[in-house]
């Protein structure tokens, strides 16, 4: 990514991300794993239970993450990083800053 190519360079680094099975990470669809707490109503009746973090799925998302990332800094000009300095680890902000 260059400051006068965007659109050929994002159209060129989304097909990568899909062929990658990275793209649903960057456009948020793919969240990350988190904790679900405990939901009562206000008598105190459960109304969902807690679910614990998997910590597993965690860490499969965090590496994706990472891979998109990188994949997105690695195909942009140093000139244009300052832009995501910000939100370099993050690819779904660097997305939407750029």
């Amino acid at each position: 990514l260059t400051s006068w190519n965007y659109r050929i360079w994002a159209d060129d680094i989304k097909t990568w991300l899909q062929l990658n099975g990275l793209w649903r990470l960057v456009t948020g669809l793919d969240k990350r794993p988190t904790a679900t707490p405990e939901i009562k109503d206000s008598g105190g009746n459960i109304i969902s239970v807690a679910i614990p973090l998997d910590e597993d799925k965690l860490e499969k998302w965090e590496v994706k993450a990472e891979r998109a990332a990188g994949a997105i800094k690695s195909a942009m000009s140093h000139d244009v990083r300052v832009l995501i300095r910000d939100c370099e680890d993050d690819p779904v902000n660097i997305w939407q800053t750029l």
